[in-house]
């Protein structure tokens, strides 16, 4: 069972409800052992979409097999997440669009951060560690684009597996504790200027 599930009821896949202006001020430490995300926000069906929410600092630990943190269906939103897993993926994006993330991530068996399915699009993602994980980040929704990272942190064998999405920069990005940058155009939709 997971730790934090926040959503907003009323709406269908194809009507979803509008949620706006949730806040969480200072610091929230959430710790689970769940094979679920530990803090999962919005509905996994993409029913409710929430609009200009800020989260301060939360800091998630499971101990589970599942995720740490879920973002399903966020729009317009500023977070900063510290999302950490024994299992398969620490901060998990499904359809997160014109955001600010910022943070860390890891997952001791899986991968620190993953882009998978929806529409996750024209976010900044700054200054984020991406460390003890086989994969420090991972894209395979085929509607990932336009996402672009500023000095990501990737420290773990496999730096990137992108698989889908486009025109996804990485600005400046650092690798480090013998992480190898990924060879141009080895990684789908992945640009890297340095």
């Amino acid at each position: 069972m997971r730790a934090i599930t926040v959503t907003c009821s009323g709406g269908t896949p194809d009507n979803p409800k509008s949620c706006f202006y949730f806040h969480i001020q200072g610091t929230l430490f959430v710790n689970a052992n769940t094979w679920e995300a530990a803090v999962r926000f919005g509905l996994n069906d993409y029913s409710d979409a929430h609009n200009s929410a800020k989260i301060d600092h939360l800091i998630a630990n499971n101990a589970g097999s599942g995720s740490a943190v879920r973002l399903n269906y966020v729009l317009n939103a500023d977070i900063f997440a510290v999302a950490v897993t024994a299992g398969s993926a620490g901060l998990v994006m499904d359809q997160v669009q014109f955001s600010k993330i910022s943070g860390a991530a890891s997952a001791t068996t899986g991968t620190a951060m993953l882009i998978q399915n929806g529409y996750t699009f024209s976010n900044t993602i700054s200054a984020i560690d991406l460390k003890v994980a086989q994969t420090c980040l991972a894209i395979t929704s085929p509607s990932a684009s336009h996402n672009t990272f500023v000095s990501p942190y990737f420290v773990r064998p496999t730096a990137i597996v992108a698989s889908r999405g486009a025109s996804n920069p990485l600005f400046n990005p650092l690798y480090g504790g013998g992480t190898s940058a990924p060879a141009p155009g080895s990684q789908t939709g992945i640009l890297t200027l340095t």
